[in-house]
């Protein structure tokens, strides 16, 4: 039984990389990454006037109580001294309460991130690897609807997360957090697709 978990854990990873090294070879040959969106697999709009964007949730994944929020919020100021220099602001959050898969929106607290995005960047995948070992993020850039955004994919034991990090117009830097789990991630991955797909800002 130990060995048949193994295999298919190595399957899901196999099956999660082998995804971005076909976007890596489109960018390579200078197609459009953009993802596909398959409307039957989000939920209903969320339309920020703030930050100006909207975002389609995948489907059966609800808005999140506060209290959820709130206990999302400590997680990441307590996760590391290091990730606490972002000062991540949990705006929104979104849950499926089978699958236990999240979404959490959120935003770079500008007075303590660098003002150079690329900066920010390069010190964030640095932090992460710092957290999860180099070994377990991967980087790639990707364009939505006219947003480029990075691409931080991460594998923490049962857990693949997916953070998609953008700069507005505003010089915002916005971060959208998709957490799904091993078992389930090959059933949630288009409507994860789908809803990234579905972000666009006015």
């Amino acid at each position: 039984m130990k060995r048949f978990s193994f295999i298919a854990v190595c399957c899901v990873v196999l099956f999660c990389f082998c995804s971005i090294s076909d976007n890596e070879s489109q960018n390579k040959n200078g197609k459009d990454n953009e993802v596909e969106f398959i409307p039957e697999l989000v939920g209903e709009e969320l339309v920020d006037p703030g930050y100006g964007f909207s975002l389609r949730p995948p489907q059966n994944w609800l808005p999140a109580p506060d209290v959820f929020i709130e206990k999302l919020q400590d997680k990441i100021t307590e996760n590391s001294t290091a990730y606490q220099e972002f000062n991540f602001e949990v705006l929104y959050a979104f849950i499926n309460v089978q699958s236990r898969s999240f979404l959490s929106i959120s935003v770079v607290d500008r007075r303590v991130a660098s003002s150079n995005f690329k900066t920010f960047l390069d010190r964030y995948k640095k932090v992460l690897q710092e957290i999860y070992n180099p070994s377990k993020v991967e980087v790639e850039e990707v364009t939505n609807n006219n947003t480029k955004f990075v691409r931080y994919l991460v594998t923490h034991g049962d857990r693949i997360i997916l953070k998609f990090i953008c700069k507005t117009q505003d010089d915002e830097y916005l971060q959208f957090d998709y957490t799904s789990y091993l078992n389930v991630y090959p059933l949630e991955v288009k409507a994860i697709e789908s809803s990234f797909a579905s972000i666009s800002f006015k």
